[in-house]
C-alpha cells in the first residue's frame, strides 16, 4: 500500500471547556517515510497550538520502531513454533492407547 497524503489534527480542551483544534494535512513526496512525515505533521501541529513537544529526532524514533518491529516478528515466530511443539504434544496424546502400561501415572 502506498501512502500518498497524511494529516494530524489534535482538540485541546482549556479552561471553562473552552476547545481549540488544529489540523494539517500534508502530501508525501516519493521516498518519503510517512511515519516520519506525521511525526514532523504532529509536531508542527503541536506547535501551533503552543505545545510543548517532546519527541525525539525522526532518525531516533524510525530506530526504535524497527527494533519494535523487529521484536513483534520475533515474538510471533515463537508462537508459531510453540503452536507447533503443541500440535505435536496433541497428536501424540490422541495416538496413545490408554491401556498402555509405559504411561508414568
Amino acid at each position: 500500500m502506498r501512502i500518498n497524503s497524511i494529516s494530524f489534527r489534535k482538540l485541546v480542551t482549556g479552561p471553562g471547556y473552552s476547545n481549540k483544534a488544529v489540523e494539517a494535512s500534508a502530501e508525501i513526496a516519493d521516498g518519503d517515510d510517512p511515519e516520519l512525515c506525521l511525526i514532523d505533521l504532529r509536531q508542527w501541529v503541536e506547535k501551533q497550538l503552543g505545545e510543548r513537544t517532546i519527541l525525539a529526532d525522526p532518525a531516533e524514533i524510525r530506530r526504535e520502531l524497527d527494533w519494535i518491529y523487529e521484536r513483534r516478528d520475533a515474538a510471533n515466530r515463537e508462537l508459531a513454533t510453540a503452536e507447533a511443539r503443541l500440535q505435536t504434544i496433541r497428536d501424540k496424546i490422541a495416538k496413545a492407547d490408554p491401556s498402555d502400561d509405559d504411561l508414568p501415572f
